[in-house]
């Protein structure tokens, strides 16, 4: 249940940051591209505006292109730089999400391997967790009740006390 959370989470935020990015919702309203009398002007302030707007915004006659065509370059740089650097976030919160999912599921699989072990016979559960790894033992014998783990202990014991002594100190560390 957990992990699909955290898929839907995932899901959700990506297609959130990408659905924002590719519609222009990061972009954010610049007062030159205001249109004018959105903000309360009056109309000889509008008017003024306008024609200060016509001057700034002459042509060059060779190129026919904006003379301001620096400014808006360098509005433009900014923006970009803006928007990686939330995409940037975007990435390593994803990133963080996807090691928290994976950390979930390993703790999932610990969890059924100790539900398999604890239905099994002590002795033939002890046996086996004598020839896994240190670790996954112990993973597995954290998993199961005390009950469980006591009876399958007591066969470690009996079969390999070194052992059970060892994987004990492990559980303790924990």
């Amino acid at each position: 249940m957990k992990t699909i959370i955290i898929i839907v989470l995932l899901t959700f935020i990506a297609a959130s940051g990408f659905t924002m990015f590719f519609t222009g919702t990061f972009k954010s309203k610049d007062p030159a591209e205001q249109l004018p009398g959105e903000d309360g002007d009056t109309s000889a302030e509008i008017a003024g505006d306008v024609q200060e707007e016509k001057t700034n915004t002459q042509e060059d006659p060779n190129t026919h292109a904006p003379v301001n065509s620096e400014a808006k370059t360098a509005r433009h740089s900014a923006q970009i730089a803006e928007q990686e650097k939330k995409l940037a976030a975007l990435r390593s919160e994803i990133a963080s999400l996807t090691t928290a999912q994976a950390a979930i599921a390993r703790t999932q699989q610990f969890q059924d391997l100790a539900k398999v072990y604890s239905s099994m016979k002590p002795d033939s559960a002890a046996s086996i967790l004598a020839e896994l790894e240190d670790d996954l033992a112990m993973r597995i014998m954290k998993g199961m009740n005390t009950k469980t783990a006591g009876k399958i202990m007591e066969a470690l014991a009996t079969s390999n006390p070194s052992y059970a002594a060892k994987l004990s100190k492990l559980i303790a560390d924990s």
